[in-house]
């Protein structure tokens, strides 16, 4: 079976510019990314802001990806019966959660975030059957460890 498809021009010189980094794990990507972030400037409520030092009071999940040096976030889930479950999501795509606002923790709270920077409270989750499933929303904190397999 023969599959056809087009690509816009846009599209295309988008996917034309995106190299093949290092040695084709997610690891090396990842470290990639992290240093570009450094590098690059972010944008955030209409200013340039340098990344790696702008650390605002509060910020939407969706303007992390522009305005901090965060590859992702996590997302954690708690309810009664079960103990709190935490998920790492790479920024790309659209969130059910980006307007949800986090907030920077203290150093005190540091063990309470899983060691992140921001935090947004717990939030009741509509999308779920558990009547008492709650979501919290964390971000710029350590990145899981990644296999080093080449994808």
């Amino acid at each position: 079976m023969d599959v056809e498809f087009e690509l816009d021009e846009e599209q295309e010189e988008y996917l034309a510019g995106q190299p093949i980094i290092g040695d084709g794990t997610l690891a090396t990507a990842i470290a990639s990314k992290l240093n570009d972030l450094k590098n690059e400037p972010g944008w955030f409520r209409g200013k340039d802001v340098d990344r790696s030092s702008h650390r605002p009071r509060k910020l939407k999940l969706s303007e992390a990806p522009d305005a901090i040096d965060a590859i992702g976030y996590w997302v954690q889930v708690r309810s009664a019966e079960t103990e709190t479950k935490s998920e790492f999501r790479l920024f790309g795509g659209v969130s059910e959660w980006q307007h949800e606002v986090l907030e920077k923790t203290t150093d005190a709270d540091a063990n309470d975030y899983l060691d992140n920077e921001y935090a947004s409270d717990w939030i009741y989750d509509p999308t779920h059957r558990e009547p008492d499933r709650e979501i919290r929303l964390l971000a710029r904190g350590p990145v899981p460890s990644l296999s080093s397999v080449p994808l």
